[in-house]
């Protein structure tokens, strides 16, 4: 049985392996049994540093008390069914899409992600990611709190 967190690889001959700890047992794997090892090693070192994050911001919340910076967080997981249907899965971007001037390419989303954010960071990676912390996580983060304030959630 497996525990949480210790999952395992399966190998071209069907045989179930648990992962090797380190890196260097990848040279003696085929390539699709070294494959699954990398992806199974990079979720647990994943899950390890996420884990560590939470554990530091717990005591931001509960001891110092800075619940007010954390509040968007708060109304996102109050109204996370909007959040997933309407951000997460692009339901709202793929509608704002599909309204465009001339080309598929000259839609409202593209030119402010083009012009707001890649043109005045004078980088793509930049302004690809500014315009999805701001236009997407701040943009929907206070939407839900305007909804919170309102009372209106969003539940199955």
């Amino acid at each position: 049985r497996e525990s949480y967190g210790q999952a395992k690889a399966v190998g071209h001959h069907g045989r179930s392996s648990p992962p090797p700890r380190n890196h260097s047992a990848l040279l003696s794997c085929d390539s699709s049994e070294q494959a699954a090892v990398h992806t199974q090693l990079h979720l647990r070192d994943r899950r390890r540093r996420w884990h560590r994050l939470l554990h530091a911001l717990l005591p931001c919340v509960d001891v110092v008390s800075l619940r007010y910076v954390f509040e968007p967080l708060r109304w996102v997981g109050m109204n996370a069914m909007l959040v997933y249907v309407m951000a997460a899965a692009g339901i709202f971007e793929g509608f704002l899409n599909g309204w465009y001037y001339d080309g598929p390419k000259n839609t409202l989303v593209y030119w402010v992600r083009k012009h707001v954010f890649v043109r005045v960071w004078h980088s793509e990676r930049v302004g690809i990611l500014l315009y999805v912390l701001v236009a997407q996580i701040l943009l929907w983060a206070l939407l839900a709190g305007l909804l919170h304030r309102a009372g209106v959630y969003w539940k199955l």
